[in-house]
């Protein structure tokens, strides 16, 4: 039976506009082209690469999808090589060295650092076409999380915030802490990328936090995150939503020239085991609705935060969380 993409139950933006989500896909085994190839016919793109390690193709429909190299360096000097190329530049020694870089790196690089697909932010009616091209991926023999060790490729899932309160704010939070255990079990987080720790929980002290304080104003709430975090590899960054709020607040606290500003959430667990039969990124999409449905379910948020509390003072807490996980389990069965 096909997965089908549930919706939230907020499906506007604080404009009144319909939400939209974006996503970032990390596999390898596929060329960057082939993959702009794959995009671009199942959205009907055009396909105007940008240097060697990253394409755009650009859709009527949907906006611009890009495809790259998941490698920074790789990326800086492919764009200093392209720009000097644009203009003339006189430097040629230096960069004929950038150029026989890239050009030694990338092929050696290719089935270690991921490539990355970045999806235009899309509207929820499009999520069965991007599970679409998933399963086309998958047909040209794109790899995933689970072919290698050393991969510790994710799915980054990216919805636009449906209000900018702090009270949502604060709600859509506890509602991910308290269904931590559960989606980490859920998504089958893989050993690497635990190891890795890109997608890390929560430290203890900011979750009593979060169960324990009613926050009045944004300031002390994105005050508090960055004092606990000061961090991109969270579970659920916050780090580009904040930055989009108060980007000056953010990077007092964390100079990171690699947090973009965006009125999204940057949900980052979920494996990328696109090379699997039965997975489908709505399976990870339809886990981060559940964290939707919570936050504006007052009285399970409410229950659960007291039980939480119980597994938050326990001695086994960051020992043993299946018995949390089995309760969150059922609360949901009872309450879908």
């Amino acid at each position: 039976m096909p997965i089908v993409a549930e919706l939230p139950p907020m499906q506007h933006n604080p404009q009144g506009e319909s939400r939209k989500v974006g996503f970032e896909i990390e596999f390898t085994g596929i060329s960057l082209e082939t993959t702009a190839q794959i995009i671009a016919g199942l959205y009907a793109g055009d396909i105007q690469p940008i240097h060697r390690n990253r394409i755009k193709i650009k859709t009527k429909a949907q906006g611009d999808f890009i495809v790259e190299l998941d490698v920074k360096l790789l990326q800086r000097l492919s764009q200093e090589v392209c720009n000097a190329a644009t203009l003339q530049t006189t430097e040629q020694i230096e960069i004929q060295l950038k150029q026989f870089t890239v050009d030694m790196l990338s092929p050696m690089l290719v089935n270690v650092a991921p490539t990355e697909i970045v999806t235009p932010p899309l509207p929820f009616s499009e999520l069965a076409t991007l599970d679409e091209l998933c399963q086309r991926l998958r047909k040209n023999f794109a790899k995933g999380t689970h072919a290698s060790i050393i991969y510790a490729f994710g799915v980054h899932i990216n919805p636009e915030v449906p209000a900018f309160d702090v009270s949502t704010l604060q709600r859509y939070l506890l509602a991910f802490v308290l269904l931590y255990d559960w989606l980490k079990v859920k998504s089958q987080l893989d050993f690497t990328r635990q190891a890795t720790q890109f997608a890390k929980a929560y430290p203890k002290a900011y979750v009593e936090l979060l169960i324990n304080k009613t926050y009045q104003d944004l300031d002390t709430l994105i005050d508090d995150y960055l004092l606990h975090n000061p961090t991109r590899n969270r579970a659920l960054d916050m780090l580009p939503l904040f930055s989009y709020l108060n980007a000056k607040k953010v990077k007092t606290i964390i100079p990171d020239e690699r947090i973009k500003a965006r009125p999204t959430f940057h949900y980052r667990l979920p494996n990328c085991q696109i090379d699997e039969p039965n997975w489908s990124i709505l399976q990870s999409w339809n886990l981060w609705v559940a964290v939707e449905k919570l936050a504006y379910h007052p009285q399970g948020l409410q229950w659960l935060s007291e039980r939480y509390k119980s597994h938050l003072s326990s001695l086994l807490y960051n020992l043993n969380s299946d018995a949390w996980v089995a309760e969150v389990e059922a609360w949901l069965g009872e309450n879908p």
